[in-house]
C-alpha cells in the first residue's frame, strides 16, 4: 500500500512540475535585448508577433504576419566600417534562436542558437544606412514556439 501511495505522490509532484513549467513566458513582459555598437546602446522598435502562448505557431499560421514596423527609431546610430554589433538577452528564459537580416542586403541572413552569451555580428563593409530585422524565437514544450518577436533598428555605417 505504501509503495502505491509513494508512486501516486511522485506522479502528482511530476504533474505539478509539468503544469507549473508549461510556459515560462506566460504572464511576463516581452523580453528586451541589449543591442550595442562599440559599447553604446542603440534604440530599436519591437513588434510582438506572439508571446506566452503554446499555440503561437497556430496563431501565426492562421493570421499570418508581416515583418515590418511602420515607425523605426528616429535616431540613426552611427558606426564605422569594421565595428561590431553586440546582442545580449539578460532576462530568463533566454531565447532559443536569433535570426538577423539586413533589408538593404537581401542575401545577408545570420542565425544563432542562443546560449546566453553575447552575440557579435560584423557591420557591412560599405558605407550606407542599413535596416536590421532581428527575429527571435522562444521555444515552448514539445518543439512549439511560445514567443516570437521582431526587433528592428537602423545603423549608418560611415
Amino acid at each position: 500500500m505504501i509503495k502505491y501511495l509513494m508512486r501516486f505522490i511522485l506522479l502528482l509532484a511530476y504533474l505539478f512540475l509539468l503544469v507549473s513549467c508549461a510556459n515560462e513566458l506566460e504572464n511576463t513582459e516581452v523580453h528586451v535585448p541589449e543591442v550595442k555598437i562599440n559599447g553604446t546602446s542603440i534604440d530599436f522598435e519591437t513588434q510582438t508577433i506572439c508571446w506566452g502562448s503554446e499555440e503561437c505557431l497556430d496563431t501565426i499560421g492562421e493570421s499570418g504576419y508581416e515583418l515590418t514596423i511602420d515607425k523605426l527609431a528616429t535616431t540613426h546610430h552611427h558606426a564605422e566600417i569594421g565595428d561590431n554589433l553586440a546582442i545580449t538577452f539578460h532576462e530568463t528564459p533566454k531565447p532559443n534562436t536569433i535570426n538577423l537580416s539586413i533589408d538593404e542586403i537581401p542575401e545577408y541572413h545570420d542565425q544563432w542558437s542562443y546560449n546566453g552569451e553575447t552575440i557579435k555580428a560584423g557591420l557591412p563593409n560599405e558605407p550606407g544606412t542599413y535596416t536590421y530585422s532581428m527575429l527571435v524565437y522562444w521555444h515552448g514544450e514539445k518543439a512549439s514556439t511560445a514567443g516570437l518577436v521582431n526587433y528592428q533598428f537602423q545603423v549608418t555605417v560611415e
